[in-house]
């Protein structure tokens, strides 16, 4: 959810942050792009966070170094085709580590399936097709939504962080409810973290 609100608020969130004195449009057009390029990989890098530390837990230092390195070449190599080939430029670079990100964790999950526990593929693949759907459905909304102000100049209003913030807020209503319609496991969990924080 975080990436399909990173790609859709982009411009938005750039607006905001960044675009006033010397940092026009133009800069901010071209940070927007390399936004949206590392949101692509954000999933992946979180799911790396919890799929080395299985190889460390078993003293196994070297695999994750080995798919590391692995992850190293493909992003060179993706790098250089979308920079001199396609010239894709800063936006480039930034898939180029979000795709490498992408390879190094089903790496992991790859080797972790094939030494130490089967990982229900299926299963998984099935989760992500649900999350993708309900991501799109609530990005396509946030930039509907999002045309209401103008991010074009640097001027920083009230009316643009209300919208900005409104898009967040709906973001994550639009999100949960799905999640509940779809019956996303995940939406109950959310709820039991919260009751539990509430009940300390």
């Amino acid at each position: 959810p975080c990436m399909f609100g990173l790609i859709f608020l982009s411009k938005p969130i750039c607006n905001i942050l960044y675009q006033r004195g010397e940092f026009g449009i133009e800069q901010m057009i071209a940070t927007s792009q390399t936004l949206v390029g590392y949101a692509v990989g954000l999933w992946a890098v979180g799911a790396i966070r919890i799929t080395v530390p299985v190889f460390y837990a078993r003293k196994d230092t070297r695999t994750p170094v080995k798919a590391a390195f692995v992850a190293f070449i493909v992003n060179a190599l993706t790098g250089y085709i979308l920079c001199f080939v396609f010239h894709l430029n800063h936006t480039g670079l930034a898939l180029a580590s979000s795709v490498s990100s992408i390879v190094y964790l089903f790496i992991l999950l790859a080797l972790i399936n094939n030494k130490i526990v089967k990982i229900d593929f299926i299963g998984l693949f099935k989760f992500f097709g649900t999350v993708l759907v309900i991501g799109l459905i609530m990005g396509m909304t946030l930039y509907k939504v999002s045309t209401l102000a103008q991010w074009t100049s640097g001027h920083i209003s009230i009316y643009k962080l209300t919208v900005l913030t409104g898009c967040i807020i709906i973001g994550v209503l639009i999100y949960y409810a799905l999640s509940r319609v779809l019956r996303l496991e995940e939406s109950k969990n959310i709820l039991n973290i919260i009751r539990d924080k509430e009940t300390l």
